[in-house]
């Protein structure tokens, strides 16, 4: 009786030991497996860093190419003014002084996009966006007075 016991015993050590060593090829596996995971997440946030400032740069141009227009129909609108005396030349200068302190805001606005990690990009174009919304809208406010 004493010797099932001792050989029970032994077994169950046995058994134990080998499943402990399992356990460390389970564990070594499991390691390249979580190396990999780690690549590909890397790799994931990578691509999305690169896409958020492709998109950046997109918006960037948009809006410049948007700037730079606006201020090439201003000069047109200056002189529909010029053709029309004196006097809407004097008006026109008023409308576009406010006009130009719009403009620099919104290159302020489009300088703290600029320097926006691409992380953090999409807060700062919504406030890019909003300045450029309301300049448009004051050009358009001048240009009714030319047309």
């Amino acid at each position: 009786m004493r010797w099932k016991r001792w050989w029970l015993t032994g077994m169950a050590l046995s058994l134990i030991a080998v499943g402990c060593g399992k356990k460390d090829d389970t564990e070594q596996a499991a390691a390249p497996d979580s190396d990999r995971i780690k690549e590909e997440a890397a790799d994931v946030m990578e691509a999305a860093q690169d896409l958020a400032e492709a998109k950046k740069e997109e918006f960037m141009d948009t809006m410049q190419s948007s700037v730079d227009r606006l201020q090439g129909e201003m000069e047109d609108l200056r002189a529909k003014a010029e053709a029309k005396g004196d006097q809407a030349v004097i008006e026109y200068e008023k409308m576009k002084a406010e006009f130009d302190k719009q403009m620099a805001h919104v290159k302020e606005k489009l300088n703290e996009v600029k320097g926006s990690g691409s992380d953090a990009w999409q807060d700062t174009k919504d406030a890019a966006q909003g300045a450029y919304d309301e300049l448009e809208d004051a050009y358009d406010e001048i240009a009714q007075h030319y047309d």
